[in-house]
């Protein structure tokens, strides 16, 4: 298992994805697309040991302009309940962490 410190760094330092690293330009709560989309990468990550999922970069790992305050603001259990929903599993091993990279949230 990766731990906590070694994620955040990849998430502050990361320039490309990996199995434990993800890059989504955007995401919104609304779309049905992007919780499938995020459910998918929080379980192969949590099957392959951990990793972190960084919103608004791009694949490049360059950042995307997006607004992630909306996203900062999604409560946990929420997300608990979208993944239980879909996989008939209970997550609660992660966390939202707001991160600059290169001066951009």
């Amino acid at each position: 298992m990766i731990s906590r410190h070694k994620m955040l760094d990849r998430a502050l330092k990361g320039s490309r994805e990996s199995k434990a690293l993800d890059f989504k330009s955007s995401f919104d709560p609304n779309s049905t697309r992007d919780w499938c989309e995020m459910i998918k990468d929080f379980v192969a990550m949590a099957n392959s040991g951990g990793g972190a999922l960084v919103i608004g970069v791009n694949d490049d790992g360059t950042p995307s302009g997006f607004d992630v305050s909306g996203v900062l603001a999604i409560d946990g259990a929420d997300v608990s309940n979208k993944l239980h929903s879909y996989t008939n599993c209970h997550f609660s091993d992660f966390e939202f962490v707001p991160l600059d990279r290169a001066g951009s949230s």
